[in-house]
């Protein structure tokens, strides 16, 4: 079995930064780093179904 882990902290890189800039690009939704407050990237970055 493997396991995935997503550094979300960025302790280890700057995931939440990266996500934030791949939200305005894949689907035109701009939440800066400092505003996104949800491990569950849906509802950080108010993603549909699909999107997700």
């Amino acid at each position: 079995m493997m396991h995935i882990y997503v550094d979300f902290d960025d302790c280890l890189c700057e995931t939440g930064r990266a996500f934030s800039k791949l939200a305005i690009e894949m689907f035109n939704k701009h939440v800066p780093y400092e505003r996104i407050q949800y491990f569950e990237l849906d509802r950080s970055f108010d993603l549909d179904e699909e999107q997700y």
